[in-house]
């Protein structure tokens, strides 16, 4: 197995584009980018090696993200993981460019049925993140 740099600025970029594609789906533009890898730099905090696994694990399977975020909602709510998303999070939030995908915006009456499908998806989610958070990390 490959064994991934987590601190290395290439690294972290990749990890912006997949964190970014997870929360509005699609990657961020590049000052997004740059602000995310200075704020994971200039946080630099120490990492357990079960977080390492974790972080290595979505960074060879982004499309596992969804669902070891789900899982760490109840394992681990103050990971690692969940604190770049929260922080990738903020940084799109503030942007321009991205500020109007959290906004609300008015519903129909009908909404109501994607909201019960969302709330089931994520159920599902949490379900299989937990059980796949505690095969990464064993």
């Amino acid at each position: 197995m490959k064994r991934i740099i987590i601190d290395s600025d290439e690294v972290l970029r990749c990890e912006a584009r997949v964190l970014g594609r997870y929360l509005v789906g699609g990657p961020p533009d590049e000052p997004a980018v740059t602000l995310y890898v200075n704020a994971i730099k200039t946080r630099a905090c120490a990492m357990s090696e079960r977080e390492r696994k974790r972080l290595a694990f979505i960074h060879r399977h982004p499309w596992a993200l969804g669902f070891v975020d789900a899982g760490l909602t109840l394992i681990d709510s103050a990971s690692e993981i969940r604190h770049r998303i929260y922080i990738m999070f903020s940084i799109l939030e503030s942007s321009p460019r991205y500020h109007h995908r959290f906004l609300p915006v008015r519903r129909g009456w009908w909404y109501s049925t994607v909201v019960g499908s969302t709330v089931i998806t994520g159920v599902t989610r949490t379900i299989v993140g937990t059980i796949l958070v505690k095969v990464i990390t064993q």
